[in-house]
């Protein structure tokens, strides 16, 4: 069955479009030590429709800049390529999912909102955890759930039984899906970001939201998530398919040695971040060919 199931999956994940040409030729850039951010900003242009969007988010409350950023080559100058990057792989994401969910019983926009929030937490998280990349861990968190979406899309018959199981009997989602598919929207994901060759830590944040301590490679940003996950549940914001707020991983939090007062000073913060962060579902909620168009470098 479970052979069956990742077959279909994979099939599946086979028909989704690569990541933007406009990233990997970005980030081959970055390569060469004499690039320049006009250099940059020229290829990322190439593709209208994620710069303009790219501009609009650099230009929103998350980020915060003082002055109005006008061209992708100052986006790169002010907040690094690196958070250009990141935006640049959140955007596509949305465009590979569109908004409009199909399935009663699940709500694509508040799914979004969860995932968004879980971003926003991850980042703040992982601050305080000494991450080395904030930013590629608002990617992660953003991602964590992105499985439930592919089963949502390949295994729609089988997504709704999960959903009625988690309704009827009130069980959390992962448990709901060992029983229908027998594995779990985390391993599903894990075959989207191969797919998609993503860096192998936002591949485990994926992998592992739920199992942190099986995290090798960034054992910290994986925990981080894992925390901002449960955190955001517990805040109420969003939904990702169940009501259920998961414990924390006891090796986690022995491991980290985190406390409630910890914990709760944290909340704040992430109160904060979490709301600068619905610029994200403002622009996404919006139709094609609302936004501005990007202006050139040249």
């Amino acid at each position: 069955m479970k052979e069956e199931v990742m077959k279909r999956i994979i099939d599946g994940i086979a028909g989704l479009p690569t990541l933007p040409t406009v990233l990997q030729r970005a980030t081959k850039l970055l390569q060469d030590p004499d690039i320049s951010a006009a250099d940059v900003g020229r290829v990322i242009v190439k593709d209208q429709a994620i710069a303009s969007k790219v501009l609009r988010l650099v230009n929103s409350a998350f980020y915060g800049c003082q002055r109005q950023i006008s061209t992708i080559s100052q986006a790169v100058v002010i907040l690094g390529f690196n958070i250009v990057k990141n935006l640049i792989l959140s955007v596509s994401v949305f465009e590979s999912f569109s908004y409009d969910s199909q399935t009663e019983g699940f709500d694509r926009y508040r799914f979004w909102e969860h995932s968004i929030a879980c971003g926003a937490a991850t980042r703040v998280i992982s601050r305080h955890l000494g991450v080395k990349d904030p930013e590629e861990a608002f990617v992660g968190g953003l991602l964590h759930d992105i499985g439930k979406l592919v089963l949502e899309q390949f295994l729609n018959e089988e997504f709704v039984k999960i959903l009625r199981l988690v309704n009827e009997r009130g069980v959390p989602f992962l448990v709901a899906e060992e029983e229908v598919l027998g594995m779990g929207h985390p391993e599903v994901g894990r075959s989207l970001a191969q797919r998609w060759n993503l860096p192998p830590p936002l591949e485990e944040t994926i992998a592992y939201h739920h199992n942190p301590a099986s995290a090798e490679v960034e054992l910290k940003l994986v925990s981080a998530c894992h925390l901002a996950d449960v955190l955001v549940k517990a805040m109420g914001i969003g939904h990702s398919g169940d009501d259920f707020v998961p414990e924390i991983n006891k090796r986690i939090w022995e491991g980290l040695k985190l406390d409630l007062k910890t914990i709760s000073g944290w909340l704040g913060e992430i109160g904060d971040e979490v709301e600068k962060s619905s610029s994200f579902l403002t622009l996404f909620k919006e139709e094609e060919g609302g936004g501005e168009v990007a202006q050139t470098d040249t």
